[in-house]
């Protein structure tokens, strides 16, 4: 072969695979924008849901919360009702004489009188 054909063929060959690599990076691209464009619609559905499931849980606490406050507020309100009937009978109890005295500090109470010492 001569010089002349070597460098037709050496330059063809250069085209050719230059021309390939073109369509190979244009692949990549479009393969790296198809992947983008799948990454946002998913991101989208993923926030959506994630949106909701925070949403429910938020609900589901509050719910849960509300109601052991009401509980809570229940036992205290049957505590309350405990010492008022408590404080009751030992009143009449007193009355009639039925409590013992009780020593608090350097007093003494009997029967709901303070008495010194």
């Amino acid at each position: 072969m001569s010089i002349a054909e070597d460098m037709k063929s050496i330059t063809e060959n250069i085209m050719v695979s230059y021309n390939q690599r073109v369509k190979d990076v244009d692949n990549i691209v479009n393969d790296t924008k198809a992947t983008l464009k799948r990454f946002k619609v998913e991101h989208h559905e993923m926030s959506v849901e994630l949106k909701k499931e925070l949403a429910k849980s938020v609900k589901d606490m509050s719910d849960s919360v509300n109601d052991m406050i009401g509980k809570y507020r229940a036992d205290i309100n049957k505590a309350s009702e405990a010492w008022s009937s408590m404080t009751v009978a030992l009143a009449k109890a007193r009355e009639k004489g039925f409590v013992p005295s009780v020593e608090v500090g350097k007093e003494s109470i009997s029967r709901g009188k303070k008495k010194s010492k």
